[in-house]
């Protein structure tokens, strides 16, 4: 069914947002906003932007801007062999080709002129036209076929186990101080030693590879299918990380230590002890810091129009608009030393009790809660959990005993 073409950073965070316009290096749409933080980042400052009415009319094509074999962009045209490109691909296949290598703009201009071309621009069009028609029939269809999405309450919501998996254990220390779900499903887990890895599990809990990074790990947090940002705690730094080549694109630093690290609609927002709650853009400028006891405060979780936070010795969970403003506060004498925090679509809160052993579920107005999991099924200084909106999968790791459980939120 034809339908609008979401922004894919609001996506992640389950935010509703049609794409302005689409990034072909990306092969993402973005909005209006997403769009200025994807212009601002140096790694994405280059990549060609369209407008999405253009992109709808050769959505269906099967247009390849990437050497499959190099993961490198095409930027040159041989013609002797009458194909595009890479870098790589001249030196090691294109060497006796050199007087026939043009640059591909070179090479567009020069198809532009030829009969050939004017032929396929002619049938390419009165595709274009049958496409467009089939659009508006289908379009027609789609109104008879709109979801209401159902609110998920506190009282209905259980939990399914996925999988209880062992987290790989490098040296004689485990403290696992964070954790996050890709987009691909894959899990990263930080774990806060010496080591100085994030560690990739598949979404069924087999052990990938050790990512290296600069020091131990403090938190993460997942901006968009190729980057994480990553907090490092008394290093007084973040990182915003491709994943894709392992670069580090941009180094964060602060006064205090860096704690708990969120991101959401194009904003990262960093707990700072001593300071507050920082909101950076996606080019590490800061935006606004938001006053709160940050002494105390490790762990944050975000949705566009909320931020929650937890202080650790207080047993405290707090909700405030993106402003500051508390919204509520929550506390109960049976969660001990709240840690890990995760928003759902419906703005309520998964938490666990690190001291307690245990999960709750806290209702968007932070006056029901329930408890879905205890020490019986397995929590043992519960530290982290993420929740993936999109799948409806609940992660949830222990602190030192390297268990770690995915689950189903039904």
């Amino acid at each position: 069914m034809a339908s609008s073409i979401p922004c894919g950073p609001c996506s992640h965070d389950s935010i509703t947002k049609n794409a302005e316009k689409w990034c072909t290096d990306c092969n993402e749409g973005f909005c209006d906003i997403c769009e200025k933080a994807h212009k601002s980042m140096k790694m994405s400052r280059d990549h060609s932007l369209i407008p999405i009415d253009d992109y709808r009319e050769i959505e269906n094509m099967n247009i390849v801007s990437e050497c499959q074999e190099h993961e490198s962009k095409f930027e040159m045209y041989c013609k002797i062999h009458e194909m595009a490109i890479c870098m790589k691909c001249f030196p090691l296949k294109h060497k006796d080709c050199s007087d026939a290598i043009i640059s591909l703009s070179e090479a567009a201009r020069n198809a532009k002129t030829s009969t050939a071309f004017a032929d396929l621009e002619h049938a390419i069009k009165d595709t274009l036209k049958t496409s467009k028609y089939v659009l508006r029939i289908e379009a027609k269809i789609d109104q008879a076929q709109i979801e209401v999405p159902i609110r998920r309450s506190v009282y209905d919501t259980q939990l399914q186990l996925r999988k209880k998996f062992k987290i790989e254990q490098h040296g004689k220390q485990m403290f696992i101080a964070g954790c996050t779900i890709l987009p691909n499903g894959n899990m990263l887990i930080a774990n806060y030693t010496e080591n100085n890895v994030l560690m990739e599990y598949t979404e069924d809990g087999h052990f990938i590879r050790d990512i290296p990074v600069s020091v131990k790990p403090c938190d993460l947090t997942v901006i968009d299918t190729y980057h994480i940002a990553v907090s490092y705690n008394t290093s007084y730094y973040i990182e915003v990380i491709n994943l894709k080549n392992m670069t580090v694109l941009q180094k964060v630093k602060f006064k205090d230590y860096c704690r708990g690290i969120s991101h959401t609609d194009g904003k990262i927002y960093v707990v700072v002890r001593n300071e507050g709650i920082v909101v950076l853009d996606l080019g590490g400028s800061t935006l606004d810091t938001i006053k709160c006891d940050s002494a105390d405060v490790y762990n944050i979780t975000t949705s566009k129009t909320r931020i929650y936070y937890t202080q650790l010795k207080q047993n405290t969970i707090y909700c405030c608009n993106t402003t500051g403003e508390e919204i509520w506060n929550f506390k109960d004498k049976s969660l001990i030393s709240p840690g890990g925090i995760a928003v759902d679509r419906d703005q309520n809160i998964f938490v666990v009790g690190i001291d307690s052993n245990n999960l709750m579920m806290i209702q968007n107005d932070g006056k029901v809660s329930k408890t879905l999991l205890t020490e019986t099924d397995g929590l043992k200084e519960p530290m982290r959990l993420c929740y993936d909106k999109k799948k409806n999968i609940l992660l949830v790791c222990n602190k030192q005993n390297r268990s770690a459980f995915s689950f189903t939120v039904i």
